[in-house]
This record gives structure tokens, C-alpha cells and sequence, in this order.
């Protein structure tokens, strides 16, 4: 199944759900307990805790964080307590199901940019944000207009239905790997040596996406990377025409580096992407492939508690931060050192191949 973004049309949060808000609940206050605290996090579904009071909220609902990590929407299957930086979203779809509620959650998670550098989502602008979502259609094609206007100031309503239809056919079998982890090489970081990333990579700007840019070029062509701490860092998909407007698909692989908010956080990219204000591009000056890129990510993203509490990277000082590597040794085990020093001051050479090879070892590197 396909989507088709353009046929969508916007709607109201407002006229699809019932929005209620959270309420506080401090640390001395919870009592020990197994129903789930739904706090305004990043990870774990949105469970921050488990407490001991009753929920407040019903289970089929979404949470979705109006400070802290704003905009940050968490299907709930479970009755739960939600903190006060959280409101909860009560579908009026009588039909609202599980599958219909991950839908939605992507696309609501659209709207995070808009709340970057502190923004709070008030419960005001809340109802009157728009979202885009597939709408049903007569046996004609023409769009299905309810004459209630339940769902929409135009008649729309959501397909609910492709929505359900969608989620249902992502489903795959479980992976599996032959790749055993007691045959994973040891790291031994003690004898690795200290790279500046300006060495290494090439740094790409992002570009500045307006709210009216990105309504209007908004597409399925490409990813816009834009600093995210989820999906891959992909803040939402846009057509090729976006190009008429000076962004540029970046090299792959590369890796996607965020600038604010998740500062410092690396994501494999596979296939051409554009970059926001709020990325840069990494891209190797002697390309490599994918899987030296991600144990690359992974030693970069080691490194992200420098930019906490807000920190802003600037590519200027990124690119004179040092990271260890495995470095290339001749046959008699000493150090190769390449006299042309193109990786470091003292010649080091980054061991590539061991870090392809270790990648392919380790359980599911055999399934990338």
C-alpha cells in the first residue's frame, strides 16, 4: 500500500479528539506500583515510571508531551496516569483501535519542529493545529463529504479504515541471524588512537525549512533530516521539488548529525536525503561503506554527553573533536604510519576493514 500524501487533506486535532491533560504527580508523591507513569520522555513508549495510584486515563488512547521532549506522541494500550507535561487524546472515531492510534502517532510526531528551542504546545494550539491524513472517497473517486462536518470545517473525513489497512501490512516475520555473539572480536579501545573528525569527514550544512516550505513541498521522494532523536532522525518525507528551493540530496551512505535539541546524535543514511537547519551531512573524505559508517555512529554518538543541557554544535568545533579508532598495522603487528598523514598528525591509519568486518559478525550484521 502506498501513500499519497498529496491527496491528503488537513484536519483539526481538535475535531479528532477529545484532549485532556495530564496532572502532576512529584516523585515524594508515587507509591510503588505497577501501573504505568507516562512522563514527557523520548523513549520507553513514554513511560517514565510505575506508580501505585489509580490511572487517570483510559487505555486506546494516545499520549502526546506538550513540554519537556515536545510533541513526542506514544500510543497507550493500558489505562495510565499521565504527568502534567502530557495530554492525553481521547479519538471521537468510535472504531479507534490500536493499529489507527501508530498511524496517527507518526503523523503527529510531524509537528515536532515546530516546538523546538523550548516551545511549549499549549492545549489551545493544540486543538487548533492541522495535521494531513488520507480522507474516504465515494465509489466515483471524488472525496466522501459529510454533511455533519463531524470530523472537518469542509466535510472531510479520514479513511480510517486505510489507516488500519496500512499499519496492518508492515507487519513482517521475525528476524533472524547466524551470527553468534561469542564469535563477536573483542574491542580493545585501549590500544585504538584519537582521529579529529575534520580528518576523517567532509561537514555539510543543512538548509532552513519553513513551515510554508514544508507544507507545500511536502512529498514521499525524500527523507528531510532535521535532528530527531527517532526515525532514523527523519523529521518528515518531501517531494524532489524541494531542490527548486536550494536543498540538496546528500551523498549515501553518510551519517545525519544533529546540530540542537539531540545534539551530537549520528544516524546511518542509506539513501539520499536532504538536511534542516537543525542537521549537518557527514560524509567520509574517501567513501567507505555502510557498515564502517555505523561503527563510525556508534563512536561518535559515545560522545554526545558533551552537547547536554542544551548546547548548540558548531561544525567548526565538531570538526576538531577527537574520537578513538582501530588503527592498520603492518605484518610484524607495529603501527602503520602513512607518511602522507592523511587521517592524522602522527599517520595513523583507521583499521576500515576491522570495522566492516566487526559490524558483519555481530548478531543480525549478517541480515544489513
Amino acid at each position: 500500500m502506498n501513500l499519497n500524501l498529496r491527496s491528503w487533506k488537513e484536519f483539526e486535532m481538535g475535531k479528532l479528539f477529545d484532549i485532556k491533560k495530564g496532572k502532576r504527580l512529584t516523585s515524594a508523591d508515587q507509591e510503588d506500583g505497577n501501573n504505568n507513569y507516562i512522563g514527557a520522555i523520548d523513549s520507553n513508549n513514554g513511560v517514565a515510571n510505575h506508580i501505585g495510584q489509580k490511572p487517570i486515563h483510559s487505555a486506546n488512547t494516545i499520549s502526546l508531551s506538550y513540554n519537556g521532549s515536545v510533541g513526542e506522541a506514544f500510543y497507550q494500550s493500558e489505562p495510565y496516569w499521565a504527568t502534567d507535561d502530557v495530554n492525553a487524546l481521547y479519538s471521537y472515531y468510535d472504531d479507534f483501535n490500536k493499529y489507527i492510534g501508530l498511524f496517527m502517532v507518526a503523523v503527529i510526531r510531524q509537528e515536532k519542529y515546530k516546538f523546538s528551542y523550548g516551545r511549549k504546545w499549549t492545549l489551545d494550539n493544540m486543538n487548533k493545529t492541522k495535521i494531513n491524513l488520507p480522507i474516504q472517497h465515494n465509489d466515483d473517486g471524488t472525496p466522501f463529504i459529510d454533511v455533519n462536518k463531524k470530523y472537518s470545517d469542509d466535510g472531510y473525513v479520514p479513511d480510517w479504515k486505510f489507516m488500519e489497512y496500512y499499519m496492518k501490512s508492515l507487519h513482517h516475520k521475525p528476524l533472524t541471524t547466524k551470527n553468534k555473539s561469542e564469535n563477536v572480536s573483542q574491542l580493545d579501545v585501549e590500544k585504538w588512537k584519537e582521529f579529529y573528525i575534520g580528518k576523517l569527514f567532509n561537514i555539510n550544512r543543512g538548509k532552513t525549512l519553513s513551515s510554508e516550505n514544508k507544507e507545500e513541498f511536502i512529498g514521499d521522494d525524500y527523507s528531510c533530516i532535521n535532528g530527531g532523536s527517532v526515525n532514523n532522525g527523519e523529521l518528515c518525507k518531501m517531494s524532489e521539488e524541494l531542490q527548486e528551493m536550494g536543498f540538496v540530496l546528500q551523498e549515501v551512505p553518510s551519517l545525519s548529525l544533529s546540530r540542537v535539541g539531540n545534539a551530537g546524535l549520528t544516524f546511518l543514511q542509506t539513501e539520499p536525503y536532504y538536511i534542516a537547519d537543525n542537521a549537518f551531512s557527514l560524509v567520509l573524505k574517501k567513501q567507505k561503506n555502510k557498515f564502517v559508517y555505523l561503527f563510525l555512529s556508534t563512536c561518535l554518538n559515545s560522545e554526545v554527553f558533551k552537547y547536554s543541557y542544551g548546547r548548540t554544535i558548531s561544525s567548526e568545533k565538531y570538526m576538531l573533536t577527537a574520537i578513538k579508532l582501530p588503527v592498520q598495522h603492518n605484518a610484524d603487528g607495529t603501527i602503520f604510519i602513512d607518511d602522507k598523514h592523511t587521517y592524522s598528525e602522527e599517520g595513523y591509519v583507521p583499521d576500515w576493514q576491522f570495522m566492516e568486518d566487526y559490524i558483519k559478525s555481530l548478531p543480525y550484521g549478517d541480515r544489513l
